[in-house]
């Protein structure tokens, strides 16, 4: 049985399955099914599986996390003003996203070039280069208007996590209404089919609500008992298996419904939620600094993992059947690479590495 609600618990509980998100990002991003040459449909359904699929939840799930810590913050307590919410969240987040995105022009630029001149495509075509004037240039790099920066697509997260934030007085309205309003905006932004819409805040605001409303009840709902471990193992076997039947569909075997892979990130996602209960009791006291560079995981993964997977497709040439456990090879070096690289940094120089982390180091 769980203790009383107690901060200290829920704050690490929070930051150790962040990492555990952070790798799965790092996994979602090693898909090789656009690359492969001639992918027969078994090796799509392996790869969309481990890939894709069983690590849904880890988006929404950093989402979730925003809302819920952010219900518990001293500007929804009216204790803060909103001027300084939003300096707090444009050194978290404006920063990194700035920082990451030239970053990645510099990193990133030189793979598309070469991926040009092997494809006999326009040496600059698909970069920032390829632009219509400043402006354009300016939009591409850093995400102005467009959903995510050209040469560092994982930054849509940091710029959108960033805009849900520009709008806090409304949450904080709503919120003195009822925190239900949330649950019931996650609820009808979760089953509206809103894929269509060339939006991708719609996306991310269903698990902020969420997080905003659990935040908002934390006391009561992180105080209850812990779920039966029969009841986590259900969530789970049922996550597993509709995430087995949405890489069924992406390698054609058949069809699914909106439903099944609109409830396939919630049940796995609460799934392990729950299921931390039941094995915190095993984990150290005193972990690796490392578990808690969720941030800075999820910003320089993608650098790294390009290069390493240019370099192993070059390498392996015209084997399909490498590439289809290249992605477990990928989590591996990337993630280790990432960590030792961050001890380097932060070594040397400490303020650059909190920098990059949004004040995280």
């Amino acid at each position: 049985m769980l203790p009383d609600f107690d901060l200290e618990y829920l704050s690490r509980k929070c930051r150790i399955l962040a990492f555990c998100a952070a790798v799965a990002v790092v996994a979602i991003h090693s898909d090789c099914t656009m690359v492969m040459n001639n992918p027969v449909a078994w090796d799509v359904f392996v790869q969309k599986l481990y890939c894709q699929r069983l690590v849904k939840w880890a988006v929404p799930f950093f989402f979730m996390l925003s809302g819920l810590w952010f219900a518990r913050g001293a500007y929804m307590k009216g204790q803060s003003g909103y001027g300084d919410l939003l300096g707090k969240k444009a050194k978290s987040l404006v920063v990194p996203w700035l920082i990451f995105a030239l970053l990645g022009v510099l990193v990133c630029t030189p793979l598309v070039v070469i991926n040009n001149y092997m494809t006999h495509r326009a040496i600059w075509g698909r970069t920032v280069f390829n632009t219509h004037g400043i402006w354009d240039a300016l939009n591409e790099t850093f995400a102005i208007t467009i959903p995510q920066p050209r040469q560092a697509g994982f930054l849509w997260y940091v710029r959108t996590l960033f805009v849900l934030f520009v709008f806090a007085p409304i949450w904080r309205l709503a919120l003195k209404v009822s925190p239900w309003i949330f649950l019931l905006g996650f609820i009808c932004l979760k089953i509206a089919p809103y894929s269509d819409i060339p939006c991708i805040y719609f996306g991310a605001a269903h698990p902020f609500f969420l997080g905003i409303f659990l935040g908002a009840y934390s006391d009561s709902f992180f105080a209850r008992k812990k779920i039966p471990l029969l009841g986590v193992l259900i969530f789970l076997f049922a996550g597993v298996m509709l995430a087995v039947m949405w890489a069924g569909a992406d390698a054609g075997y058949w069809t699914i419904s909106y439903w099944e892979y609109t409830l396939t990130p919630i049940l796995l996602g609460a799934g392990i939620w729950g299921l931390y209960d039941h094995v915190e009791s095993r984990i150290p006291n005193h972990l690796p600094v490392f578990v808690w560079w969720s941030m800075w995981l999820y910003l320089i993964h993608s650098l790294v993992a390009g290069w390493f997977l240019a370099a192993m497709r070059f390498l392996l040439g015209k084997s399909d059947y490498m590439m289809v456990w290249l992605p477990f090879v990928n989590i591996l070096f990337t993630t280790t690479v990432t960590i030792l690289f961050g001890y380097w940094i932060k070594r040397r120089w400490p303020k650059l590495f909190a920098v990059c982390c949004g004040g995280r180091g």
